[in-house]
């Protein structure tokens, strides 16, 4: 086209950079983009003699014929520029644990090395065990950074559950432009994978998804009901797997301040911190992942950070803050 059309070369070229990038993303659907879109430029130039700059593309077409397909993303970084082999995060960390004395590398039933990967976590691990290198519990120093490289085992007795699918809450229902705004929001910060058309694994729990609304802020949240079948005979729901004494929290009360203020004298200064998106920022088991999917506009879903809804999210997410940050 470009020695048809000289005058045009920069306006293709800068499509063809646009269909590339198309392509990265929706490697299933840029062809069908294309042609819609260069039908539409032909339509427009015989019939009404309107001529489009093809260098701008069709980004609401884009969308339309798009929308619902997989997205090519990277699963180290979740970019959408490169693929996973070419990741230099992945070609960085990726060391493959093979200490023979270590559980984690024990065979298969088959014979075959189990080789674990980090989990997703933007928690710089080697940086972390850095900083708690003079802390006095080395056992406990060795098992939070196993879990934050190769994720959280979240404490559900039995991980070998009936495939099941719950029908989704219906707060989620009655605000479905909220919910696809934040899964999507989900997907950019790289907390769940998908969408998938089919499910991603032999057996899996679907829970149902619902908005909780904050009292004050009234922002609205991401919520996965994992205590959801309720009141089943025949299908446990993921919550009722998890140990309800060993999860139990008791939290800070003003009283507990004041008692602090106290003590420490009228000079003292009080701080709070809130982490956005706190359970979040740790990852979860990867061969514990078929225990938190959810479905949405019939795709599927899964969470590879902790979830809101997760009976020892809480309690794992305490864990670490109490024994990082105070201990």
């Amino acid at each position: 086209m470009g020695t048809a059309f000289p005058n045009r070369n920069e306006e293709l070229d800068l499509y063809l950079a646009h269909i590339i990038e198309t392509a990265n993303i929706w490697p299933d659907c840029f062809y069908e983009y294309h042609k819609i879109f260069s039908a539409k430029c032909a339509v427009m130039l015989i019939q009404h003699n309107i001529k489009i700059d093809w260098s701008k593309g069709d980004s609401d077409l884009r969308n339309m014929v798009c929308a619902g397909s997989k997205i090519n993303t990277c699963r180290k970084c979740h970019s959408t520029t490169h693929s996973t082999v070419m990741c230099s995060v992945q070609q960085q960390n990726f060391q493959p644990q093979r200490n023979s004395n270590s559980s984690r590398n024990t065979p298969d039933s088959l014979g075959r090395d189990v080789i674990f990967v980090d989990a997703s976590s933007p928690i710089n691990c080697d940086q972390l065990e850095f900083e708690l290198r003079n802390h006095p519990d080395r056992n406990f120093v060795s098992l939070l950074c196993n879990s934050v490289r190769y994720g959280f085992d979240m404490l559900v007795s039995d991980i070998n559950i009936s495939t099941y699918e719950c029908k989704n809450a219906l707060s989620a229902r009655k605000d479905p432009d909220s919910v696809t705004a934040l899964i999507q929001d989900e997907l950019v910060k790289g907390f769940i994978q998908g969408p998938f058309l089919h499910p991603p694994f032999s057996v899996y729990r679907v829970s149902p998804i619902g908005i909780a609304v904050h009292k004050y802020s009234f922002k609205k949240r991401l919520i996965l009901d994992l205590s959801s079948p309720h009141n089943s005979c025949d299908h446990d729901s993921v919550n009722d797997l998890i140990d309800k004494d060993l999860c139990s929290l008791s939290y800070i009360k003003v009283d507990d301040a004041i008692n602090a203020i106290q003590d420490y004298g009228v000079n003292s200064i009080c701080c709070k911190v809130d982490v956005c998106d706190a359970f979040k920022q740790l990852g979860i088991l990867p061969s514990q992942w078929h225990l938190f999917c959810f479905k949405w506009h019939n795709f599927y879903y899964h969470y590879v950070r902790l979830p809101f809804g997760c009976r020892s999210s809480p309690k794992l997410f305490r864990y670490v803050c109490q024994e990082v940050y105070v201990g």
